[in-house]
This record gives C-alpha cells, sequence and structure tokens, in this order.
C-alpha cells in the first residue's frame, strides 16, 4: 500500500526508495513481534531548536518507530527523518495500565 505512493526515483529520510521500504517493513514486523497491533502517532519535539513533528510507537509496548514526519500547516508532510532527538510531547496522549 504505502509502495504505491512513494516515487521510486525520490529518497525518503535519506534513504533510497527500496531501502525506505525496507525500513518500513522492519519496523512494523518489529513492532507485531514485540505484541502491538496499531502504531500511533503522535506530536513531538525534536533537534536543537525543538522542531515540531510526529512521530509513532506501538500501542501496547510503547516503544518508538523511530521515523520522524515533519508538516506544515496544512498537515501536508514536507520532511521525513529519523532523529533519535525525538520526545514526545507529555499530552499526546494518556496511558492507561
Amino acid at each position: 500500500m504505502i509502495a504505491t505512493m512513494l516515487n521510486e526515483t525520490e529518497t525518503y529520510a535519506g534513504m533510497d526508495h527500496d531501502r525506505f521500504l525496507g525500513f518500513l517493513e522492519q519496523g512494523f514486523e518489529r513492532h507485531r513481534t514485540l505484541g502491538d497491533n496499531t502504531i500511533l502517532a503522535l506530536q513531538g519535539k525534536f533537534g536543537p531548536d525543538k522542531q515540531v513533528g510526529y512521530s509513532f510507537m506501538g500501542n501496547k509496548t510503547l516503544s518508538p518507530f523511530e521515523l520522524v514526519l515533519v508538516a506544515d500547516e496544512q498537515k501536508m508532510i514536507v520532511d521525513m527523518n529519523t532523529d533519535p532527538s525525538f520526545v514526545f510531547d507529555e499530552n499526546s496522549f494518556v496511558i492507561r495500565k
């Protein structure tokens, strides 16, 4: 599904098309193996200037997916990266255990 939306000649998060698809497949498989059945998209900040972005975590393990998306005012994705400094906003969600 995602593959049909990507351009084979573009790069995504610094990776060529095939490597990026492999990165996504490995991430989804890792979360499936850990027991997650949903990936949550949540807001947070990253980088030295605390840029706002969105990243993902598993619904049961709360393990991060390690992909950061930056969106413009119209909620269109304008950048993708794998910045390890991403921190989810405290008020993005409430965890109930």
